[in-house]
């Protein structure tokens, strides 16, 4: 039994010597392949420690703090402006015809009011002053009128009175606000046709007051600091009736040096009442330009002083028509934004004041 119980012992111990002696490498045949390299401890750590993704934890929504403080109103600002401290400007837009729409037939002669409906539209409230303003057409005796200013996003109702003319026709008359020295917002007009025949029936009598009338002008000026060459600006003339009687209307003359003559009509002045003539004028060049107006060419208007009727640039006082011509050196591809001020005065008045120019009272210019 011991002898066997050896033998079996034996024989798996040799089967395994065996085994262990062929694998391993001899000097001569087939390479065997190179086993790779066992990495090290490091290298091992490297590999096998990554960090595991850690789960997120939610955590508990804020406790709301409660803000009683009014909301901070968005103001609309003009299309292609972004409003800043630094860039902010008026605008308006056209809502409705309140009366009088476009084609409506008027009678010769026959006074009528206009209505529109404007809305403020821009990022800055209209500023004190504003007046709706003669821009170009037939002024048809309509006057300058000052507008009640609405908040940013509200609307106003604006009425200027007209008188149609005496020929049969069609007629437009364009307007535009005006304020803190531009002009800003949609332009918007009153068209009219003119048929039919003048009432038969006589026009109202203007009272005559205890005494004789006295027309005059008192100024003259310019609905911008500076005029420029091929840019359109307004002549405004203020015409006042300084007697103690009334006056009825009557025509006005103005003559602008290598321009032909323009005749305007004044409506009828109350004693004491003042009326803004506005004469849309352009210069194709730059230079120094004499004018000269004249009130009732005609002399149809009794007066108790016929002297004081004529208004010329070479007159004591005077204001001086100057046109510019505005060149803009632009390094590069500079832009300028809208409503930027040209300080010509170096500072001398507040920005963008009577002797400064703002860049967006130029629509010309706007396209540079």
């Amino acid at each position: 039994m011991r002898n066997r119980t050896l033998r079996l012992i034996v024989v798996p111990g040799m089967l395994a010597l065996a085994v262990l002696a062929c694998n391993m490498p001899g000097t001569g045949g087939a390479p065997t392949e190179t086993p790779s390299p066992v990495p090290t401890l490091d290298e091992a750590a490297m590999i096998t420690l990554t960090p595991a993704t850690p789960t997120p934890t939610t955590a508990p929504p804020p406790t709301a703090t409660p803000n009683n403080a009014p909301p901070t109103a968005t103001a609309t600002s003009l299309p292609g402006v972004t409003p800043s401290a630094t860039s902010c400007t008026y605008n308006a837009s056209f809502v409705t015809d309140v009366n009088v729409p476009d084609g409506t037939v008027i009678a010769p002669g026959q006074q009528f009011d206009k209505t529109w409906r404007m809305k403020s539209e821009g990022c800055a409230a209209w500023p004190s002053g504003t007046q709706l303003t003669f821009v170009r057409g037939d002024q048809m005796g309509g006057a300058n009128v000052s507008v009640s200013a609405p908040a940013i996003g509200g609307t106003t109702d604006i009425t200027v009175r007209f008188t149609a003319p005496t020929a049969p026709g069609t007629y437009r008359s364009f307007w535009q606000l005006q304020g803190g020295g531009v002009r800003f917002g949609t332009e918007i007009y009153v068209e009219i046709k003119v048929e039919g025949t003048a009432a038969t029936a006589a026009p109202t009598a203007v009272p005559t007051g205890s005494g004789s009338s006295d027309v005059t002008i008192t100024t003259v000026a310019w609905n911008s600091a500076l005029a420029f060459e091929a840019n359109s600006f307004n002549v405004i003339v203020t015409i006042k009736n300084q007697g103690t009687g009334n006056a009825p209307a009557f025509d006005a003359k103005a003559e602008f040096q290598g321009q032909s003559a323009v005749t305007k009509q004044v409506p009828a002045l109350a004693a004491g009442a003042s009326y803004d003539l506005v004469i849309p004028v352009t210069y194709a060049t730059k230079g120094t330009y004499s004018y000269t107006f004249t009130l009732d060419p005609a002399n149809t208007v009794s007066e108790s002083n016929e002297g004081n009727n004529a208004y010329s640039s070479s007159g004591s006082g005077a204001p001086v028509l100057k046109v510019y011509k505005l060149t803009v050196d632009k390094v590069g591809n500079t832009t300028m934004a809208a409503s930027s001020c040209f300080d010509i005065d170096a500072g001398a008045a507040a920005a963008c004041g009577s002797a400064d120019i703002s860049w967006s009272s130029l629509s010309r210019l706007e396209s540079f």
